[in-house]
């Protein structure tokens, strides 16, 4: 099975996410959203930004990029193995990236985004997770969180994202903003196969305006604005045939 990724954009409302510098993840959080300067729009000319993130001693940090968008070969992301730049670098990225995971060995990671003095692009948008040393993440076969209601844009993707999703699954997602406020929906990926299709409605279920009927691999990103504070996504992948994710 195939991939696929969106992220939910909140019109007017500027995004939860940590911000360039020095952050501690906080026990009581499973995962916490970074992202480049000015994400979702596009970051600026010259940039020069560090982040250092540092989780509990004997445990590790798992990165994983929900949307990754720079100007190719030019405007760079590294990241250390370790709380600075003489630490490993574990990659320096460019150019489209999303779905990209990197693995920390210790507690800290360190990152820096430099960029040049012509031409920009929207950056992106990472999830960092901490796992005790020695211990693997598991896979995650079921449908995960199915209700969103926030004033922050928010990354969700298809179950076991970055790695293929199984079959059988009947996934819903409710999507809501406060009463007044509208929502915008970007597909920054997508990827399914043929009859395995994510349905998109205007509305609180699927009684409301068809919007799409996603599937196979079409052109991204695509857009998609609510008229109201809600919208609802369908995703049941039900053939039982396997493909591996580019």
């Amino acid at each position: 099975m195939r991939v696929f990724i969106f992220l939910l954009l909140f019109g007017l409302i500027c995004a939860r996410s940590i911000i360039p510098g020095k952050n501690v993840l906080d026990e009581a959080e499973e995962s916490v959203l970074f992202s480049s300067p000015g994400f979702p729009g596009q970051y600026g000319n010259s940039e020069s930004v560090y982040y250092n993130y540092t989780v509990n001693a004997g445990h590790y940090i798992r990165m994983t990029f929900l949307s990754f968008h720079t100007e190719n070969a030019v405007d760079r992301l590294r990241i250390y193995d370790g709380p600075d730049s003489s630490y490993t670098v574990l990659a320096d990225l460019s150019g489209s990236k999303t779905g990209t995971v990197i693995t920390s060995s210790g507690p800290s990671i360190y990152m820096d985004f430099e960029t040049d003095i012509i031409n920009v692009d929207r950056g992106f948008l990472g999830r960092y997770e901490t796992f005790e040393v020695g211990t693997t993440p598991g896979t995650d076969n079921g449908c995960g969180k199915s209700h969103f209601t926030a004033d922050k844009f928010e990354g969700i993707t298809s179950p076991n994202w970055p790695q293929n999703y199984t079959t059988n699954l009947d996934c819903n997602y409710y999507l809501e903003v406060p009463a007044g406020q509208t929502m915008q929906l970007v597909f920054d990926a997508f990827e399914t196969e043929h009859y395995d299709y994510l349905r998109v409605y205007d509305g609180a279920d699927d009684q409301g305006n068809l919007l799409a009927d996603l599937h196979d691999s079409p052109a991204t990103p695509i857009y998609f604005t609510s008229t109201g504070s809600k919208m609802y996504l369908a995703f049941s992948p039900k053939i039982d045939t396997k493909e591996k994710v580019n």
